[in-house]
């Protein structure tokens, strides 16, 4: 007597598509969250909240951060430059509940926006 062979079933393996998807998103993720030193994590932990409170999830430029005094008081000694690069290398990585996104240039300038995950 021959024993009929299961029929593969297209939702397995769509949900088998989808876990190897998000494990290698997590994966990739964790190596992308080493370019940010502890003190990087900690000054974006209390920028962050401050530039969403002060811009919400509309873009900016860093110029535009020194112009709300409530963010200059969160930068500190900060030069436009080093908020920069602060930002470019926190872009994509989740801190607490904030990620920074880079969403372009204007007139060879950053415009970065910060949106609330969860």
């Amino acid at each position: 007597m021959r024993v009929p062979l299961p029929t593969p079933d297209p939702t397995v393996d769509l949900l088998q598509q989808i876990l190897d998807t998000l494990l290698r998103l997590e994966a990739a993720q964790t190596r992308r969250s080493s370019t940010l030193s502890r003190a990087d994590r900690e000054r974006l932990a209390r920028l962050l909240p401050a530039i969403a409170g002060a811009f919400g999830s509309d873009e900016f430029t860093v110029n535009e951060l020194l112009e709300h005094r409530a963010v200059r008081l969160v930068i500190g000694p900060l030069n436009v430059q080093a908020i920069g690069r602060l930002l470019y290398r926190a872009t994509g990585i989740p801190v607490d509940t904030y990620v920074v996104q880079r969403s372009g240039e204007e007139l060879n300038r950053g415009r970065w926006r910060v949106v609330q995950t969860a």
